[in-house]
């Protein structure tokens, strides 16, 4: 357990854990973060931007200039991959990581109903394929709970 902790924490880390490091050794390379950007936008037609809303399909501009700049698109990455983490381990994932970083986004930086739909689809993308293969596992011992706890995500500052 503590081999895959240390690969857990490295994949949240080498995603850009915080924003200073999203450029440092590790980080998860532009041409990735901008093929998970394409992937969400392939499927944002699935979600909702707003209250009872159906997000439009991705127009070819946002294709070429996706609406979330890539070095937010990374730490959004890493969140996603501490939330499956931290559903792995029974934690709080949801008001302790995910709230955090859409309050950030929707109240902080300002985003459009549009944006948060594509953070939080990216978010679930990566918490999902974190947490599947890790419950599979099954239960994260008491060491790895405590681990996967410190390594959450600030999101208490501006992204910009």
């Amino acid at each position: 357990m503590r081999t895959l902790l240390l690969m857990l924490l490295g994949c949240m880390l080498g995603a850009g854990g915080a924003m200073a490091q999203a450029e440092g050794p590790g980080a998860m390379a532009d041409v990735h973060v901008r093929r998970a950007l394409m992937l969400v936008l392939k499927q944002i037609h699935l979600t909702q931007c707003g209250e009872n809303k159906r997000c439009e399909p991705a127009t070819s501009e946002e294709y070429d200039t996706p609406p979330i700049p890539l070095a937010v698109a990374r730490r959004i990455i890493s969140t996603g991959v501490s939330s499956g983490a931290a559903q792995w381990c029974g934690l709080d994932w949801q008001q302790t990581i995910f709230v955090p970083m859409m309050r950030t986004l929707r109240e902080g930086e300002k985003w459009s109903d549009r944006q948060l739909a594509i953070a939080a689809l990216m978010h679930g993308v990566y918490q999902g394929q974190t947490a599947g293969p890790l419950l599979a596992r099954g239960q994260c011992d008491e060491e790895t709970r405590a681990g996967v706890a410190k390594a959450a995500p600030d999101w208490s500052k501006p992204v910009g």
